[in-house]
């Protein structure tokens, strides 16, 4: 083992040949418990495990549990490759946004594609770190991606290494025929990520950056599943000493993102399970309108047009949309808006309602399936698995556009420098050029001089 690594060594698990040299791996309760022993030669330490039974070593899966390498050794910054396990693939970019980019990964055994953030540590941000800790703790809940690895690369960044899932549900909107979706798809979404957020709620945590493009399919599209994602901004609402829920507070900064935020966040008020629910309804509302009632805002400044949509959704009840709204949706807001700050919401009484309106529809149509939108060719533009290359297809033109503007420019750049050296050095010539017959204009007058004469003839006699 190379210096600077903090590893683990597993268990050996029936092929002795295999781990044995490299992890030791234990399981108490579904939870990895670890203690620390002394440090070796000041750059190795090593995890010794707790006993196990001989029942929780064989329910162990090799390299199923994630490692975090806190102290690794030093990678050369130009490769592709994360550690001896996986390597990532910089050509396939997923996404990215202020705080990561987003790759795909591979694992090097197993050919197997992940995904694979990677967060710069310029700014000693520790989002990636954060969200890492939560997924480990939701690992076995429905509808989360299963987090395999948190590797901190040099002192410049870190990259996780996590699911590979299919597009979002911003994409596909984008690719509907209609950029919208029916209402029976809306209440179908509502009601899975509730249960997301519910079990979310109930570890302590709230997400606080609800959106579409934190909503996700699986790659398999007869799979109806959808995930929720990126949870770097996630905060703990329940105190980890008092156990007890987190106090009021007001001037909090805004956190998440603006269309979808609720009214006590552009209060500046500190967010709780309330204020999820509430960015849930928006984003629901956006999928069944196709817009929502503050997009298209226009003001001179950001935080004029922040305080614009702050007021609109104030005033959001009484707008002709809200009137216009199913009424289990209305009775939705109605719930999620009289909800208290510390206030538990009723998930249950959620649940009853979006099942109703679905119960509803069922009613209404004889044909009535248990399809999302996208399972449906008919519905959709393209077919959703080709949504990706689409995309892919898309961001390389971007790029390759933006690399021929960019040559352009740099040609101008250097025609226009080209020209400016040779008005500079033509001025410099001709300044030259003038001052030398300056000088010679003046040698001849003063030789022609009545002055100069008069000298001459004096030095003569």
């Amino acid at each position: 083992m190379e210096k600077n690594h903090l590893y683990f060594q597993k268990t050996k698990i029936n092929n002795k040949n295999n781990f044995n040299k490299r992890y030791q791996t234990t399981n108490n309760n579904t939870q990895i418990n670890l203690k620390k022993s002394q440090k070796i030669n000041n750059n190795i330490i090593k995890l010794s495990p707790l006993e196990l039974t001989p029942n929780e070593l064989q329910s162990q899966k090799p390299l199923s549990n994630s490692i975090i390498l806190t102290k690794p050794e030093k990678i050369d910054e130009n490769s592709n490759e994360i550690n001896e396990d996986y390597s990532l693939l910089l050509n396939e970019k997923l996404g990215g946004g202020s705080f990561g980019t987003v790759y795909k990964c591979i694992n090097k055994h197993t050919k197997k594609e992940f995904a694979a953030k990677v967060e710069s540590n310029s700014n000693n941000s520790l989002q990636l770190n954060n969200e890492y800790n939560i997924l480990k703790k939701l690992e076995n809940v429905e509808g989360i991606p299963k987090v395999y690895l948190l590797y901190k690369k040099s002192n410049f960044e870190s990259i996780m290494v996590y699911d590979l899932l299919g597009p979002n549900l911003e994409d596909i909107l984008n690719f509907t025929k209609t950029k919208k979706f029916t209402l029976k798809t809306c209440y179908m979404i509502f009601i899975q990520i509730l249960t997301r957020l519910k079990n979310i709620h109930n570890l302590g945590y709230i997400h606080r950056d609800l959106k579409p493009e934190n909503f996700l399919i699986n790659l398999h599209v007869r799979d109806n599943t959808i995930f929720l994602i990126d949870f770097g901004l996630s905060k703990k609402f329940i105190d980890s000493n008092t156990k007890s829920h987190i106090p009021f507070k007001k001037d909090k900064p805004i956190t998440g993102t603006i269309r979808y935020i609720s009214i006590n966040t552009h209060l500046t008020y500190e967010q709780s399970r309330r204020d999820d629910i509430e960015s849930l309804l928006y984003i629901i509302l956006y999928f069944f309108s196709g817009e929502l009632p503050w997009d298209g805002t226009k003001t001179k400044t950001k935080e004029e047009k922040y305080e614009k949509i702050k007021e609109i959704k104030m005033n959001f009840k009484e707008n002709e949309e809200y009137k216009n709204l199913p009424y289990e949706m209305k009775i939705l807001f109605e719930n999620v808006y009289s909800l208290e700050f510390n206030e538990q919401p009723n998930y249950n009484v959620l649940y009853n309602l979006a099942n109703k309106g679905i119960n509803n529809l069922k009613n209404e149509d004889k044909n009535f399936d248990n399809l999302l939108d996208w399972q449906k060719i008919e519905f959709m533009n393209e077919p959703v698995f080709m949504i990706q290359e689409f995309k892919k297809k898309k961001r390389e033109e971007k790029e390759k556009n933006e690399e021929n503007i960019k040559k352009i420019e740099d040609e101008n750049e250097i025609e226009i420098n080209n020209i400016r050296k040779t008005k500079t050095l033509d001025k410099k010539n001709s300044n030259k050029l003038m001052l030398n017959n300056e000088k010679k204009i003046r040698k001849m007058s003063n030789f022609f001089s009545p002055q100069k004469a008069r000298k001459k003839s004096i030095t003569e006699k």
